[in-house]
C-alpha cells in the first residue's frame, strides 16, 4: 500500500517569529489559528497555492469572517500574493522543495533497486533453464525458481512489516488524520480484554471520520471518541498493523 503523509517541518517557535507575534498582538491567538489553517490549506494543494477568490469558502468552513483572513494574508508579511490570483507561503515552498526532492530520489532509488533485483531473477531462471537437460532437472528448477520467489517475497513482507513498525506520528492529530484517510469503512476489534469493557465480538469501524459502533448502528459520543482515539494512539504500530490484514 502506497502511503503519502500529508507532512511538512516548520519551527517549534513560530509564535516567536516577529511577524507573527505583531499578528498575535493585534488579532490574539484567533488571527495565529487563522494563519495556520492558511499554512495547512497549502500545504494541500499540489503546487503550495491557494485561490484568493475561495478565502471566502475556507472562513466558512471554519467558523471565521472573510475580513480577517485577508488581513492575514495581506498584512503581516507571512504570505506571497501572485498575479492578485493565489497566495503561497515562501517559507513552505522552500522547505516543500527540499522534502519533494528527498521523496523523488528515494522513489527512483526504490526503483533502481527493484529493476536490479528483478534482472536478478530473471538471469537466475534463464541459468536454470539453460541447466535443464531433462525431466529430473527440469523439476529441479523449478523448485529452485519457486524457492528463490518464496524468498523474495518473505523479503517483501518483513519490508512491509519494518515500514509499519516504523510508522510513527508525532502527536494525536496526525494519527488520526492517517487513519481516517487511509481506512475509511475498515471494521476491527480490540485487544481483549480491553479498559472499554468490549468483547471479544464486538466491532468498530471508521466510518466518515468518526468512530462508529457497529453493535448500536451509532458514532460515539465526543468524550468517549477522544478517550478511544487516546488509546489508539498509544498502541499505534499494533493498530495500524491491524487494519492493514
Amino acid at each position: 500500500m502506497t502511503i503519502k503523509a500529508y507532512w511538512f517541518p516548520h519551527d517549534y517557535n513560530a509564535k516567536d517569529d516577529h511577524k507573527c507575534m505583531l499578528l498575535i498582538d493585534e488579532l490574539g491567538l484567533e488571527g495565529y489559528g487563522i494563519y495556520w489553517v492558511l499554512v495547512e490549506t497549502l500545504r494541500e494543494q499540489n503546487d503550495y497555492k491557494y485561490p484568493l477568490k475561495l478565502l471566502s469558502s475556507l472562513a466558512r468552513k471554519y467558523a471565521t469572517t472573510l475580513p480577517k483572513m485577508e488581513v492575514v494574508v495581506k498584512n503581516y508579511n507571512l504570505f506571497a500574493i501572485e498575479n492578485n490570483e493565489f497566495f503561497l507561503s515562501k517559507s513552505l515552498c522552500r522547505r516543500m522543495r527540499k522534502y519533494d526532492e528527498k521523496c523523488k530520489q528515494m522513489s527512483i532509488n526504490a526503483k533502481i533497486g527493484a529493476e536490479k533485483q528483478k534482472q536478478k531473477l530473471l538471469e537466475q531462471e534463464k541459468e536454470l533453464k539453460r541447466l535443464s537437460v531433462n525431466d529430473s532437472s527440469k523439476q529441479l528448477c523449478n523448485k529452485s525458481i519457486a524457492i528463490a520467489q518464496q524468498k523474495e517475497k518473505k523479503k517483501e513482507e518483513k519490508k512491509k512489516e519494518k515500514n509499519l513498525s516504523s510508522l510513527k506520528f508525532a502527536n494525536l492529530h496526525e494519527f488520526r488524520n492517517y487513519i481516517v484517510k487511509n481506512f475509511e469503512g475498515k471494521c476491527f476489534k480490540l485487544k481483549y480484554p480491553n479498559p472499554f469493557n468490549f468483547a471479544d465480538t464486538t466491532y468498530l469501524q471508521i466510518r466518515h471520520g468518526y468512530l462508529h459502533l457497529t453493535t448500536s448502528g451509532k458514532d460515539f459520543e465526543r468524550d468517549k471518541a477522544i478517550e478511544l482515539w487516546h488509546y489508539l494512539f498509544a498502541d499505534q504500530n499494533y493498530f495500524i498493523g491491524l487494519l492493514n490484514e
